[in-house]
């Protein structure tokens, strides 16, 4: 940790974490994550971790005489929820900012196990993959324009609208294009059904009223005769 902070590279944050991210070592990238910690801006850190919240790598290490194993994934949890790394204290976070980390981080295992599904059932040419994202609190359907970063756990989607939105694998779903062009295609006929339905109802109610304004016409006439003359 200190060697990070005294290094040049350390101005440069974007730098920095892409190279220990591609770093082969579960103890060098969790020193990066660290580092973040302590130097990113509380609201900025669920964008510059998001991401490692889901790398699997096994990470071990010796906690006094007790050897630990964990993943990096959980490692990064930890240093979200908890105020002290072992007994130092954590920058502070604010009480909203952490509101909003605790209601990310509170469909994080549903998230994990979306990701793993999805990373088995994507195509190896994920270009053009119809796909629904999750994004603000609706799925959205799109086209995955790219993989995004290293590790293949993000992409970029191209929405319908023409905007393009990044997203780990865990907001993301399969899309089945033909069964929406199917299910599209059943409703525009059966809204033409409907529609024709309602063109013949509507036919033989004006139908059945001009046929009551006849008899009524003829009533009236009838009515409107001297009973001589009807006579």
């Amino acid at each position: 940790m200190y060697r990070l902070f005294t290094l040049p590279q350390s101005e440069d944050l974007e730098d920095l974490l892409a190279i220990l991210d591609g770093h082969p070592s579960a103890k060098v990238r969790c020193a990066g994550v660290l580092y973040v910690r302590f130097v990113v801006p509380p609201h900025k850190l669920w964008e510059k971790l998001e991401e490692n919240l889901f790398d699997e790598q096994e990470l071990k290490y010796l906690d006094g005489d007790k050897q630990v194993t964990t993943t990096i994934q959980e490692y990064v949890e930890n240093l979200l929820i908890k105020d002290k790394y072992y007994n130092t204290p954590l920058p502070r976070i604010p009480v909203k900012v952490r509101q909003h980390l605790e209601k990310e981080l509170a469909p994080l295992s549903q998230f994990r196990k979306r990701m793993a599904a999805m990373q088995k059932a994507l195509p190896k040419k994920v270009s053009g993959t119809a796909v629904e994202v999750y994004v603000d609190g609706s799925w959205l359907p799109g086209h995955i324009k790219q993989y995004v970063g290293n590790h293949k756990r993000r992409v970029g989607i191209v929405l319908e609208n023409g905007s393009v939105v990044n997203s780990h694998l865990g907001k993301v779903v399969l899309r089945d294009e033909e069964k929406e062009e199917e299910k599209a295609k059943t409703e525009v006929e059966e809204n033409k059904e409907d529609k024709e339905a309602e063109e013949k109802k509507t036919e033989k109610t004006d139908k059945s009223e001009k046929s009551l304004e006849k008899k009524k016409e003829r009533k009236e006439r009838d009515d409107s005769r001297p009973s001589s003359s009807r006579s």
